[in-house]
């Protein structure tokens, strides 16, 4: 028999026991949720855990619903006493540069007042506010439910790990090496400049025409919703300010009669002493008759926000009493 034909008397192969095989199994699966666990409570991505009081946490992922939600829950309130409440219409106003008191701007880009609704109710059961802002554009109604996934306070516990949250982390790597871009600041707005396709028609001078029709139509659960939230800042004893945005002038006249039907309609949701800031009136002609305000001919420009926001802040210093230090 030659060499390579000689039988290995090898030790018999270990065998594992099937009870230490799973004890080994759960004990690793254990541990490594418990690492998940730890790494996110220490980089506390959106401001979930612990005292951030006079801490900057900004919109990071692709997402502002699911980030804006989680936001709501510790962050927004240790730092806030007013809202925004809009749509893309009005989420690169920038309420950060209000002083007459701590605006964050709930504004969603495609959102609805359904998903506003949701990001709020978190800010109005944790802290007393003292000014909510209500944009008043035919959007905030035309649907009703989450558009990227249900909005619930279970999320509060996937934020210690969850794929959503692991995509959030992927998002926030991506942006910190510069692969996307994505201008938030910590007051909650969204700094864009036209990123709508029609916007480069606008860009060029040519006629964009905003098709408004279908928008008019009032889902009536949005409906409600938007009354449940009016209601309950009210409860909550801030001061309700109703903000109609500008329209481009071809529009304004085109819908005018539209408009003015959603406006009477919607101001059955309010007392008629809440303060209105009307950004359509005729004192506004020359702003909504300036293209240059606009992105696209619906959404405005940053600059031009900023003259809107000046003139919101000029109102809530005269309505509001002088706020106090550390009230909250």
């Amino acid at each position: 028999m030659s060499a390579s034909s000689t039988p290995l008397n090898l030790p018999p192969r270990p065998q594992m026991n099937p009870y230490s095989w799973v004890t080994w199994v759960i004990a690793i699966t254990v541990s490594v949720a418990a690492f998940a666990c730890l790494a996110s409570f220490t980089f506390n991505l959106y401001g979930l855990f612990g005292d951030v009081k006079g801490k900057r946490y900004k919109v990071t992922g692709r997402d502002a619903r699911f980030d804006k939600y989680l936001l709501s829950m510790n962050y927004i309130p240790a730092n806030f006493d007013g809202l925004f409440i809009g749509t893309s219409k009005s989420v690169n106003w920038d309420t950060g540069k209000i002083t007459a008191a701590k605006v964050y701007n709930n504004s969603l880009s495609g959102g609805n007042i359904s998903e506003a609704k949701a990001i709020a109710d978190n800010v109005l059961a944790r802290r007393k506010l003292r000014v909510v802002l209500f944009l008043i554009f035919p959007y905030m109604t035309e649907s009703a439910g989450s558009k990227s996934g249900e909005l619930k306070p279970e999320m509060y516990w996937g934020a210690l790990g969850s794929l959503r949250l692991y995509r959030a982390y992927i998002d926030h790597a991506a942006l910190e090496a510069h692969l996307f871009r994505l201008d938030t600041t910590p007051d909650g707005v969204e700094l864009f400049e036209g990123e709508d396709p029609a916007a480069s028609l606008w860009a060029a001078g040519k006629p964009v025409h905003h098709n408004y029709v279908d928008v008019f139509k009032i889902n009536p659960v949005a409906y409600r919703e938007y009354g449940e939230l009016v209601r309950s800042s009210r409860s909550n004893g801030a001061l309700i300010v109703r903000v109609r945005p500008p329209v481009f002038k071809d529009d304004l006249q085109t819908y005018k009669n539209s408009f003015g039907k959603y406006y009477a309609e919607m101001d059955r949701l309010f007392e008629p002493s809440d303060p209105l800031i009307d950004f359509t009136t005729p004192a506004y002609d020359n702003f909504q008759n300036d293209r240059r305000n606009f992105t696209d001919g619906s959404h405005l420009t940053y600059q031009a926000g900023l003259k809107l926001v000046d003139d919101i802040n000029k109102e809530l210093l005269r309505l509001l009493p002088p706020s106090t230090p550390n009230a909250k």
